[in-house]
């Protein structure tokens, strides 16, 4: 806390020369209008801040400090028009800031230690105790859902919604990647239950399917599941070719199972990309979407690399904070383009994640393919496997295709066309072929099967649960975020809503000496009732 002892303006404003001492006390300007009682309070503001509030924002057209602050007959003199003002701090030491118009950012002041740079720190970043009658004006008659953004601009709080903003980002971003995740976990589970023929995934249950199978070919039961338990233990590794054999019912079951998919699943996943497909078709509508949308990053890292009166992107000079007001203006503009944005970004989350899986169950029946010497049809379905990875590449950077992005959501298997249909029929064809193995062979096959199906399983469920503790840190911190900063805010708008009333009552105290203002907080804004 600072407090002023004495001020000098000299040919600033309405102001020739006039010396102040003000003893630390406080101060009643009185007179007609034009006479220059604003003039005293913006030299106060200047003298601590470098900056004219009622010379700035929106509405002051192209008014400026350099032109308009100084006095009239010094106009083109700015280096004439000053502001000293010596203040006390708490400790009672005496500090001198001398400011002129022509250099408003580079104040002379003295001493110049670290309590004096700490002192002009503090009144850089909190400029708030100017305020003109023109601002009280605006911040009641402003729309809800623009005022709390606006009382947080004046109290310099931009940081904490975009800190909350970031958070939530993040946590967005965990919790597609932890969707995509569970889809495998789940995809996963289902091929090894399908294997074992269970409904469920217990213990109990697969301990007394793969003992079952153990004990026919004379193996040791297994007691308990753990990470490292193997559940073809004991077979003999003479027979480690066995591997390398099909079983052909598994590998019936997999081809059915996978032209099924595609041909039943496809209207289930289109469904779920209706939203996107929406977002699509307005981008072809209205491009310039397509373009704000690549803008938005642009409009919010210009924003964080506003340091100084200098544009970052043009080098021309603006009045920093007019220039974080416009900027700010065209993020906010761009909220309809965020959101046709997050749409397609989810929709292709949803075609990724299926992709991933499908890409997996063609490797599957490749192998099978190479297992019956099917050189070219083991070839043809690794190519496929190649594109549909570039499609999964290109899902990443949807916007700089979206021509592709709408062929995925009208067709999610668009890759699948007649000719894999008619390597797939050719494959199963072969496998049908295959002659019946005895029961030890096909035992065997089951478990070395059920092994591989349930370590797929394993190394998807860690990948879940790394995914799981990632998104329930991110969520816990843009709770916590949220949490606190909304009960800081609410004290504050408290105590902004107490002086309010407490002081516009005293100003108009003739007729609303009982004024009383209501600054609540709403869904996406902050409602102030004035009666």
């Amino acid at each position: 806390m600072i407090k002023i002892k004495s001020i000098l303006i000299e040919n600033f404003r309405g102001i020739k020369r006039l010396q102040i001492d003000l003893n630390c006390i406080n101060l009643i300007i009185q007179g007609l209008n034009g006479t220059g009682k604003s003039g005293v309070v913006d030299a106060i503001e200047f003298g601590l801040t470098g900056e004219i509030t009622r010379l700035s924002g929106v509405g002051t057209a192209n008014i400026s400090l350099k032109s308009h602050a100084p006095h009239v007959d010094f106009r083109d003199m700015p280096e004439k028009a000053k502001v000293v003002i010596d203040i006390i701090n708490q400790q009672g030491e005496i500090f001198t800031i001398e400011r002129t118009v022509a250099s408003p950012q580079k104040p002379s002041i003295n001493p110049n230690n670290n309590e004096a740079q700490r002192i002009l720190s503090f009144l850089k970043e909190h400029p708030e105790f100017a305020l003109s009658r023109k601002e009280i004006l605006k911040f009641i008659l402003a729309e809800p859902g623009k005022r709390a953004k606006e009382v947080q601009a004046l109290l310099k709080m931009e940081a904490v919604e975009k800190v909350r903003t970031s958070f939530q980002t993040l946590c967005n971003k965990m919790q597609r990647e932890l969707t995509a995740k569970s889809n495998e976990v789940n995809h996963s589970t289902k091929n090894f239950l399908n294997h074992l023929q269970l409904q469920e995934l217990k213990q109990e249950l697969v301990i007394t399917s793969i003992n079952k199978v153990r004990k026919s070919i004379g193996l040791d039961e297994i007691l308990s599941i753990s990470s490292q338990t193997k559940l073809s233990e004991g077979i003999d590794s003479k027979i480690s070719d066995t591997k390398k054999q099909i079983s052909k019912k598994d590998a019936q079951e997999k081809i059915n199972a996978f032209v099924l998919k595609i041909t039943q699943h496809q209207e289930i996943v289109k469904s779920a990309l209706n939203e996107t497909k929406l977002a699509i078709n307005e981008i072809e509508k209205s491009p310039d979407i397509l373009n704000n949308i690549s803008k938005q990053h642009l409009y919010e890292t210009g924003l964080d690399l506003v340091q100084e009166e200098i544009c970052p992107l043009c080098d021309n000079e603006w009045d920093i904070e007019k220039l974080k007001e416009y900027i700010q203006n065209k993020i906010e503009k761009n909220n309809h383009a965020v959101s046709i944005k997050n749409k397609i970004l989810n929709g292709c989350d949803i075609l990724k994640a299926n992709w991933k899986i499908i890409s997996d169950e063609i490797i599957e029946i490749k192998r099978t393919a190479i297992s019956l010497n099917m050189t070219q049809e083991a070839e043809d379905l690794g190519k496929l496997v190649i594109l549909i990875l570039s499609d999964i590449k290109l899902l990443d950077s949807p916007f700089l295709n979206v021509e592709n992005i709408l062929k995925f959501v009208d067709n999610p298997y668009l890759r699948i066309d007649d000719n894999i249909q008619h390597i797939l029929g050719t494959v199963l064809e072969e496998v049908k072929k295959l002659p019946e193995v005895s029961k030890e062979e096909e035992a065997k096959q089951y478990l070395i099967i059920a092994d591989e199906r349930f370590k797929n399983y394993q190394e998807k469920k860690r990948e879940k649960d790394i995914y799981s503790i990632r998104y329930n840190l991110s969520k816990n911190l843009s709770d916590i975020y949220t949490s606190i900063s909304e009960e800081k805010l609410l004290h504050l708008y408290s105590e902004v809503e107490k002086e309010f009333s407490k002081f516009y009552g005293q100003i108009n105290k003739e007729d609303e000496s009982g004024f009383k203002a209501n600054l609540t907080p709403n869904q996406g804004g902050l409602t102030f009732e004035v009666d």
